[in-house]
């Protein structure tokens, strides 16, 4: 697909600094739309993070929890906060060192099981909290904002936002 040329001139100071930036909300807080100011399109990426429930956003998941089909009791909570010494699933068991936490092909707790750990599926027994998101401005068709030496605009980058 071709694109235009364009022809940028240097901004006079009393131009609209909407012609800096990326992007301009149409709206009143989430409630609204974006207008794309110089082409492409806006991508949003959320970061979540998991915690374990009934600790009030205290006790916060590490990422390797979320591949593991047990977790453990209330009482053993911190050992989510690390990823040290996961459990690791071998056989379609889940074992903890050289201890096997569940039998039958993962279904059900062995007796050494039952003390510290539940069967659960990680991603809907956490609770996951939104932490931040970021913006991205793909595909510019015109130079703005500090994208403007050379053809750098073309790269994506962070988006940026016009208030007025």
């Amino acid at each position: 697909m071709l694109k235009p040329i364009v022809s940028m001139n240097q901004m006079a100071m009393n131009e609209s600094i909407a012609t800096t930036c990326c992007y301009k909300w149409n709206g009143v807080s989430v409630t609204g739309s974006a207008t794309v100011l110089h082409g492409g399109k806006l991508d949003v990426n959320y970061h979540y993070g998991y915690y374990y429930p009934e600790t009030n956003e205290t006790v916060k998941v590490s990422n390797g929890w979320m591949n593991v089909g047990v977790v453990p009791n209330y009482e053993y909570k911190y050992r989510v906060e690390s990823s040290a010494n996961l459990p690791y699933l071998c056989g379609g068991d889940w074992y903890d060192g050289d201890a096997a936490i569940t039998k039958w092909g993962g279904v059900e707790l062995t007796d050494a099981g039952k003390v510290a750990w539940k069967i659960k599926d990680p991603s809907s027994y956490y609770k996951k909290v939104l932490e931040g998101y970021d913006i991205t401005h793909k595909g510019a068709t015109s130079a703005h904002y500090k994208w403007t030496s050379g053809n750098n605009w073309l790269a994506d980058h962070t988006a940026v936002q016009y208030s007025s």
